[in-house]
């Protein structure tokens, strides 16, 4: 779902998966893949939607020996409820969340 932001600011990127899919579940291969380029990159976050089960992560994390991997999380926005908007969540409210998410994640002190 963040595919024009990374295009739009030229943000290099590996997914687990091929477009938006919620069916998919991560082999072998795709974890081994993103190990190996957390490590490459010498990242110390891994990404995922608001809706990740977190099982992904969990797994590239057992590869990931020496150093700790944090993990970042980005509303996509498609798990709001009707319930959140009367609490007053706004797409607004989410969209800054999202750039606090994306400073952390690139070391950005203040924004």
């Amino acid at each position: 779902p963040f595919i024009y932001l990374t295009s739009d600011y030229n943000i290099e990127y590996a997914a687990a998966f091929e477009g938006c899919t919620t069916d998919a579940e991560a082999g072998f291969d795709t974890i081994l893949d993103l190990s190996q380029t957390l490590n490459e990159w010498e990242l110390s976050y891994l990404c995922v939607t608001e809706t990740s089960d977190r099982r992904l992560y969990d797994a590239v994390c057992e590869t990931v020996k020496d150093r700790q991997i944090s993990l970042a999380v980005f509303d996509s926005m498609q798990s709001v409820k009707k319930v959140d908007v009367e609490s007053g969540e706004t797409y607004l409210g989410i969209m800054k969340k999202n750039l606090k998410t994306l400073a952390t994640v690139f070391g950005v002190k203040e924004i």
